[in-house]
């Protein structure tokens, strides 16, 4: 009989087709119709493998129920969705592979970045509507280069954004849990700071952190009040790093001058969201880390290490185990 994994969510079309036809020999997919936590619950016991999206949890209810479950496989690499103390308690391993989309998240926060000082979506809309006013509204628009980035968090997708950065001719301020080493600084030419600091002294404000208790809600009122007047803020991280409403009136009260978010306290949403209402926002649907080329190599990989547990060979996605 194959082995079966289960894919916590629900794909169509071209994303389908990737998933389809990366399947190993001997193993057969199994998807849920409907993404929702009772589905995923009547469709668990079947599971060998899971292949978690993120959408849903999985937590020590869901586990109960996976009697037949020997690993966990996340596709992309936030944890915030996984109960990890109940995977222990069962002794299912987790296994990510993180810095895998990397590059594509860190091109999103760039892209972002540089369509916020462009002026971007005001341009599109004017030009769209035939007003031509080139000096006038050229004149709204900034460079990057010599202004003052700050990252908070500098893992993976924090230090491919750095490095991206370099091309740019800014100054690179960074905070989070870890302080890097001086080689390492030096290199991607980025200093520790506290996150006041940062936020004080920060042009453009890119969010890179996980989700944890520390980072939940991060940048609230206080937080804003602290950054400089036009400030530009990006968030490719986690939506609930961000008080929505605290950003809300940020941007009403003029203080920030672009928001460039692909990620939501409340994820999916189906109605407009309350930051539509602005027209120097770009909202995007949690897509930084999915291109062509990532999705397949995430769904790739994520297989390929399936394959390897199962046949036992262990030692080769070692450093991929989390739990």
């Amino acid at each position: 009989m194959p082995k079966k994994i289960l894919l916590t969510n629900k794909y169509a079309g071209a994303a389908e087709k990737i998933i389809r036809e990366k399947i190993p020999d001997g193993f057969k997919l199994l998807m849920l119709d409907t993404v929702t936590r009772e589905n995923l619950i009547s469709h668990v016991p079947e599971a060998n493998y899971l292949l978690c999206s993120g959408r849903l949890r999985i937590d020590r209810e869901i586990l109960e129920r996976a009697k037949n479950l020997k690993m966990i496989r996340r596709t992309g690499v936030g944890t915030d969705t996984l109960d990890i103390a109940a995977a222990k308690k069962f002794g299912i391993p987790i296994y990510v592979e993180r810095g895998i989309n990397s590059r594509s998240v860190a091109e999103h926060a760039l892209l972002l970045t540089l369509a916020g000082l462009r002026n971007l979506p005001a341009i599109h809309r004017n030009t769209a509507k035939g007003i031509w006013k080139k000096q006038e509204q050229g004149l709204t628009t900034h460079e990057l280069g010599g202004k003052i980035v700050g990252i908070v968090g500098l893992g993976n997708i924090g230090k491919k954004f750095a490095e991206m950065l370099a091309a740019f001719d800014v100054k690179i301020l960074y905070c989070g849990h870890k302080k890097l080493n001086e080689t390492e600084e030096f290199k991607i030419g980025a200093e520790y700071v506290t996150l006041e600091n940062l936020l004080h002294r920060s042009d453009i404000i890119s969010l890179h952190a996980p989700l944890t208790e520390e980072t939940f809600r991060l940048i609230s009122d206080r937080e804003f009040s602290l950054m400089k007047t036009g400030a530009i803020i990006v968030n490719t991280a986690r939506g609930k790093i961000i008080d929505t409403p605290a950003l809300i009136n940020a941007l009403a009260e003029k203080k920030i001058s672009f928001a460039g978010i692909d990620v939501y306290e409340d994820e999916p949403f189906s109605e407009p969201h309350p930051l539509s209402e602005f027209e120097n926002v770009i909202l995007t649907p949690h897509i930084a880390g999915i291109t062509h080329e990532s999705f397949a190599e995430m769904i790739s990989r994520a297989f390929d290490n399936i394959k390897k547990f199962d046949s036992g060979d262990i030692d080769a996605i070692r450093k991929f185990r989390i739990c």
